[in-house]
């Protein structure tokens, strides 16, 4: 069985994601996730160093963005962004192949690798005292919306291209032979049932953004499990959980 990762700090892609799906997709809204509306989300944050953050950001990805700001149980600065890129799927999978998308390749633009997200996010890091992650982005292409939650610290500004790479690797499999085009994808789906433990060093410790992921088309009411590792689309049914 598999359900949607969640952290219960931060449940509020819930909210952004319909808001989204909403103005994208006829008004359509799906009503099978839970809510959690005691979260204090700020629409306007004002933080020392963000606009400078946002902008590079806007740079990077073709963009236009925005963000809101959640704050966790500990006191920590989790951000939720929003991007608008005016580019496909495909134009993005090869601008990112190029170097010039989601990241400055040091052979096209030298000095580039300033432009990695991670690094973005330590300058922005570096001027603020309270600590700041990543909670979720929503990339809103404009054929798909693509959201990618947080699975631990760090976890999507380390593995952003790694998820790109893995978009534009699986892309025949997920469109179905390049039949059927989702409108949504949303990294990543927890697999529930139990597993063996690993043992410490075994594995990637991000490795559930490359398990399972939620795929939405438009004909169908709910979203598809796709498996990475089998490359294809599951049967299963797919239910929502608040917990990992």
């Amino acid at each position: 069985m598999y359900g949607f990762y969640t952290t219960p700090s931060a449940n509020i892609h819930l909210l952004l994601s319909q808001d989204i799906a909403l103005d994208r997709n006829d008004e359509r809204m799906r009503t099978n996730f839970p809510y959690d509306l005691t979260l204090k989300m700020d629409s306007n944050p004002s933080l020392p160093g963000l606009e400078d953050f946002l902008r590079s950001l806007e740079r990077v990805f073709f963009a236009e963005s925005d963000v809101k700001l959640v704050a966790g149980k500990n006191g920590e600065n989790q951000l939720i962004l929003n991007l608008r890129c005016r580019l496909g799927i495909l134009d993005v999978l090869y601008h990112y192949r190029q170097g010039t998308w989601g990241y400055t390749s040091p052979d096209t633009c030298p000095g580039g690798e300033t432009d990695h997200l991670t690094v973005l996010l330590q300058h922005l890091q570096n001027q603020n005292s309270k600590t700041i992650d990543l909670e979720e982005i929503n990339l809103e292409l404009d054929d798909m919306l693509i959201v990618i939650r947080s699975i631990g610290p760090n976890s999507i500004a380390l593995e952003l291209e790694n998820i790109f790479t893995a978009l534009g690797k699986h892309y025949v499999h997920y469109t179905q032979g390049l039949a059927a085009m989702p409108y949504e994808i949303y990294i990543p789906v927890i697999e529930t049932a139990p597993t063996a433990p690993v043992l410490p060093g075994e594995e990637n410790p991000f490795h559930k953004f490359y398990d399972y992921w939620a795929v939405y088309y438009e004909s169908d009411t709910d979203a598809r499990i796709y498996s990475l590792k089998q490359r294809q689309l599951l049967a299963e049914d797919l239910y929502y959980s608040d917990s990992e």
